[in-house]
């Protein structure tokens, strides 16, 4: 079922703070936005880019963030549905490599599943996949 408008600019929000912490590096911003669970997930484009549980993101993200690149996300289509307290999206783009003043956009996809505590939304599953790219 599509999401209510309030439902997707919150949904859209969590995005937004995800790309806005992560290109900033801010362990602790990206954190605040997964829920503090046992069955939490976080699945990235590497292989070994996989966090399941609060507890174990930290080390995921740690790693990430020590790269000597950044990355950040420009999302151009998705979709929010929902039922209840819990929400999904699937969304495409380009993820944004950057390292001085070289930028490398590359293609992404998310899928990514919310669960409603109280008033705010929480990051429950994230999948995010950079999809080969074919020619023909």
């Amino acid at each position: 079922m599509k999401a209510d408008a309030k439902t997707e600019k919150a949904i859209l929000g969590l995005l937004k703070g995800f790309r806005d912490n992560f290109s900033m590096k801010d362990i602790d911003g990206v954190l605040s936005l997964f829920a503090e669970e046992a069955d939490v997930v976080m699945l990235g484009s590497e292989d070994w880019e996989m966090g399941v549980g609060w507890r174990n993101l930290r080390p995921v993200f740690q790693r990430l963030f020590s790269r000597k690149e950044s990355f950040s996300w420009d999302w151009k289509w998705n979709t929010v549905s929902s039922s209840g307290s819990v929400a999904w999206v699937l969304a495409t783009g380009d993820v944004h490599t950057r390292m001085g003043e070289t930028d490398v956009p590359s293609p992404y996809r998310l899928s990514a599943v919310f669960e409603k505590r109280g008033d705010k939304w929480l990051w429950m599953q994230f999948h995010g996949s950079e999809p080969v790219v074919t020619k023909g």
